[in-house]
C-alpha cells in the first residue's frame, strides 16, 4: 500500500510539473543534479525544474518579497540565452495599460459585416489590448519583423513616461509621432536592443495561440540565431516545428557569397497535442495545373490514342524551362484511359517481399520476380491487375510496376527550402497600387501557400503585427477566395511616415498603414470584379 502511495504521489508531481512547463515553458531550466556522476562532475546528470524568480515574473510578483531571497540570487539567471535588458522586456511584457481600441467607421469596408481588424497603432500595446477578447483564439501568427541590419527601426519600449515626454525621449518630432527609433549597428546594444523588442512581443503572442496554433517568422542572419534561441525559450525547443529557407534569386553584389535566401522559424503552441490529433500539413503541388491543360488538349486532340498523347506529353515536359514547377513532376509521362501515372517500384521496401509467380499478358509467361520480392501478396496484386493498377512491359523480361495517378498523388508534404523571385511581388504589388508605393513588400503568394498547407480553415484568425504593405490581408482574402472558407486577418502597424520624397508621398500617402488599408480596399474590388467575370464565363458557356 506504502509503494502505491509513494508512486502515485510522483505521478501527481510530475503532473503537476507538465502542466507548468506547458503553460510556462519559458521558466523550464536544466539543474544539474548534486552529488551524482564522476568526480569531476563531466558525466553528471541533469533534470529538468521551474526557475521560480522567472516563474513570479510572469505573473507580476517580485521573486525576492515572495521568496525572500537575496536580490542578487533572485536575479540569478541559469543556462540560457541571455542579453542586457531581458528581464526589462519581461516586465514591459506583463505591464498592463491604460487604452483602448477605437474604431474608424469611415475608414472601414463593410463596417458592420466584416470580422477582420487593422490596429493602427504600437504593435506591443496592441497586443496586449487583444489580450483582454482573443487569448487563446489566434490559429496563425506570421511576423515579419526588421531585420536589424543597422539601418532598421525598432520600437523603443516604455511605460512609465507621458506620451509627450515618450515622444520627445524618442528624438522624433511630435507631430510626426514616431514610437520607434534607427538601432545602428554601431550601437553597443544593437543586438540587444532588437532582442527586447521581439522578446516582449513574442512572449505575449504565445498567449494569444489556440492550444493548436502556430507561429511564421521570416528573419535573415542578422538575428536568426538569436531569434531561434528566443523562441526556443518562449515556445519551448520542444514545440519548434521547422527552419524553412526561401530563396528568393541571387544577388550579384555580394563581395565573397551571394546570400539569396531568408529563414522561416516555425513553432507551435503545443506540438505534443497537435500531433495527438493526427494533424498533418499537406500543399498542393505546383505545376499540376499546366500539367493537366496540356493533357486536357492533347486528349481534345488525339482522342482515345493514348500512345500519341503519352509522345507529345513527354515532349511538352522536355521543352518546359529550368525552373518551372510542372517540370519538377515529369516523371508521370505515362498515360492510359485513365489518366496521367506514374511508373512506380513494385518491390517490397527493405526487401523479403512474398514471391510467387505472375503471367504477363500477353505472353502468358512467368514475369521477373522483383529481387526484393512483390509489395503485396499474390490475392492483393491481382485485385490490382484486374483494377488495371500494374504496368507491364512489353514482354515477360521486365519487372512490372504499379501504377501512380497524378491525381491521386496532388498532395505532398511542405518542403523546407523552397525557391520563389523575391521580384514577383514588388511587381505584383506596384500594378496593383499604380506605382512603387512600398519597397520590398513580402510575398502574398508564398503567405497564402503557408495559410493553405497548415490547415487553417473557417473562422480561425491570422495576425501580423508587423503588417507593412498588408500582404497577409490579400494572402487571407486570395485564400478564402480559392477555397471558399471565411478565415479572419488582424493586421498591426504602427503609422511609420512615408519619405517626403518617396513615390508613395508624391501619391498622397503620409504613411505605411494608408498604404496598407489602400491594398486592402483594392485587392477586396479586384476580387469582387474576379468573381463577377468568372460568373459571367459560366452563364455565356452555358448558353
Amino acid at each position: 500500500m506504502a509503494d502505491k502511495i509513494t508512486g502515485l504521489s510522483a505521478d501527481v508531481a510530475q503532473a503537476n510539473f507538465a502542466a507548468l512547463a506547458r503553460l510556462f515553458p519559458s521558466c523550464v531550466v536544466e539543474q544539474q543534479i548534486e552529488g551524482a556522476g564522476d568526480a569531476d562532475g563531466k558525466t553528471a546528470p541533469v533534470q529538468h525544474t521551474i526557475d521560480i524568480a522567472k516563474l513570479l515574473a510572469l505573473i507580476g510578483r517580485d521573486a525576492h518579497s515572495v521568496t525572500g531571497v537575496p536580490d542578487t540570487q533572485a536575479q540569478y539567471e541559469p543556462f540560457g540565452f541571455l542579453w542586457a535588458g531581458k528581464r526589462q522586456a519581461l516586465t514591459d511584457a506583463q505591464q498592463s495599460i491604460d487604452k483602448t481600441l477605437r474604431p474608424d467607421v469611415e475608414e472601414s469596408v463593410n463596417f458592420a459585416h466584416t470580422r477582420n481588424l487593422y490596429i493602427e497603432g504600437d504593435n506591443l500595446e496592441g497586443l496586449k489590448l487583444l489580450l483582454r477578447g482573443y487569448s487563446s483564439a489566434i490559429k496563425m501568427i506570421y511576423l515579419d519583423p526588421p531585420y536589424n541590419t543597422g539601418a532598421d527601426f525598432v520600437y523603443k519600449d516604455t511605460f512609465a513616461q507621458s506620451q509627450a515626454d515618450y515622444e520627445r525621449e524618442a528624438g522624433i518630432s511630435d507631430e510626426q509621432g514616431q514610437r520607434f527609433v534607427v538601432n545602428r549597428n554601431s550601437d553597443a546594444r544593437f543586438h540587444s536592443k532588437w532582442c527586447s523588442m521581439m522578446y516582449a512581443r513574442l512572449s505575449i503572442m504565445r498567449h494569444l495561440l489556440t492550444r493548436d496554433g502556430f507561429i511564421f517568422i521570416s528573419i535573415d542572419d542578422n538575428e536568426q540565431a538569436h531569434l531561434k534561441l528566443m523562441c526556443d525559450e518562449i515556445f519551448g525547443e520542444n514545440n519548434f516545428v521547422a527552419q524553412m529557407i526561401w530563396s528568393a534569386g541571387r544577388k550579384n553584389d555580394s563581395r565573397f557569397v551571394s546570400v539569396s535566401h531568408e529563414y522561416l522559424l516555425v513553432y507551435m503552441r503545443d506540438k505534443e497535442y497537435v500531433v495527438a490529433q493526427d494533424t498533418r500539413w499537406r500543399e498542393r503541388k505546383q505545376g499540376l495545373d499546366e500539367i493537366y491543360s496540356c493533357y486536357d488538349k492533347l486528349k481534345s486532340q488525339y482522342g482515345s490514342d493514348v500512345q500519341s498523347i503519352e509522345r507529345d506529353l513527354k515532349a511538352w515536359f522536355k521543352a518546359l524551362p529550368a525552373g518551372h514547377p510542372a517540370k519538377d513532376h515529369s516523371h508521370y509521362d505515362h498515360v492510359d484511359d485513365k489518366g496521367i501515372f506514374n511508373p512506380s517500384n513494385i518491390s517490397f521496401p527493405g526487401g523479403g517481399g512474398p514471391r510467387y509467380e505472375l503471367l504477363h499478358p500477353v505472353t502468358q509467361k512467368p514475369v521477373k520476380i522483383p529481387s526484393r520480392g512483390w509489395f503485396t501478396s499474390k490475392e492483393r496484386m491481382l485485385e490490382f491487375i484486374a483494377a488495371g493498377r500494374v504496368f507491364f512491359g512489353p514482354d515477360e523480361t521486365r519487372v512490372p510496376t504499379i501504377k501512380n495517378y497524378l491525381q491521386e498523388k496532388e498532395l505532398s508534404v511542405p518542403y523546407s527550402v523552397f525557391y520563389q523571385d523575391g521580384r514577383a511581388a514588388s511587381k505584383r504589388l506596384d500594378k496593383l497600387m499604380g506605382g512603387r508605393v512600398f519597397e520590398n513588400p513580402k510575398d502574398e503568394r508564398i503567405l497564402q501557400r503557408l495559410i493553405e498547407f497548415s490547415g487553417t480553415t473557417d473562422d480561425d484568425i491570422i495576425l501580423d503585427v508587423f503588417s507593412g504593405s498588408a500582404s497577409t490581408a490579400e494572402a487571407v482574402l486570395r485564400a478564402n477566395a480559392a477555397d471558399g472558407k471565411q478565415r479572419r486577418f488582424i493586421l498591426m502597424q504602427y503609422p511609420e511616415p512615408c519619405p517626403v520624397k518617396s513615390v508613395a508621398a508624391q501619391r498622397g500617402f503620409t504613411n505605411i498603414c494608408e498604404i496598407g488599408k489602400e491594398r486592402i480596399r483594392k485587392v477586396i474590388a479586384a476580387l469582387k470584379s474576379e468573381l463577377q467575370n468568372n460568373c459571367t464565363k459560366i452563364v455565356h458557356g452555358g448558353g
